[in-house]
């Protein structure tokens, strides 16, 4: 798919996506919305199209029932669990040509931070978004949890120490192994990124090394 086809595809299956996300807000479960689409469309940064819809919860023992509820109460649309585990669980849903990936998240931590409400839904912070992603880019050279944290820095995003210590929290972290993450990180890959506006794309390519460098030296003092 081209550069311009995207915002008509995206158009659609944002739609779709708008379905799903008013179904599980509308049922007393404890899943929020995390990752890239939680940052584009509900923190408003708008600079990446993303395709899937992270859900996490929390030490919660409800994880199977609240699942059940969502699956019960989306039954009229057509999907299939591709991926099932004891706390993952990977949902493809298909409408039409669409296919919408959810993937559901039970953690054992507790959640630092409180999640917000926004719309109706409840979505993750960006502390803890910015913290999530930090702990992504060790197990993963996935160019879009990159792209996540350069338009963080360029919207002004401060918290880097905050969301690093957060990152810790959750899993051994280092910042000699962030740097070294960063320092290798393929900064062609960011050419794969279906970005909203080819300015982005740019931005980011340029000034992909300096602003992570930035990022360790704010993490640092």
């Amino acid at each position: 798919m081209h550069q311009k086809d995207y915002a008509g595809h995206y158009d659609i299956l944002y739609k779709f996506q708008d379905e799903l996300l008013e179904i599980i807000s509308s049922l007393d479960n404890m899943f929020y919305l995390t990752g890239g689409t939680a940052l584009s469309r509900f923190h408003n940064y708008n600079h990446r199209y993303s395709d899937d819809l992270d859900f996490f919860t929390n030490k919660n023992n409800m994880f199977r029932s609240e699942l059940k509820d969502f699956l019960l109460k989306s039954n009229h649309l057509e999907f299939e669990i591709t991926v099932e585990s004891k706390d993952f669980v990977r949902i493809l849903f298909s409408q039409n040509s669409l296919v919408l990936q959810l993937d559901f998240v039970h953690e054992y931590i507790e959640k630092i931070e409180k999640f917000n409400l926004i719309d109706n839904h409840k979505i993750d912070t960006l502390n803890e978004i910015m913290s999530n992603k930090f702990g992504a880019i060790l197990n993963r050279d996935e160019p879009k949890d990159i792209a996540d944290i350069l338009e963080a820095h360029s919207r002004g995003y401060k918290d880097w120490r905050k969301a690093f210590e957060m990152a810790n929290v959750k899993q051994s972290l280092s910042i000699e192994e962030l740097l070294v993450r960063f320092e290798t990180f393929p900064v062609k890959l960011l050419e794969k990124i279906k970005y909203v506006h080819s300015a982005t794309r740019e931005f980011h390519i340029l000034n992909c090394r300096n602003i992570l460098k930035s990022i360790v030296k704010n993490i640092t003092l």
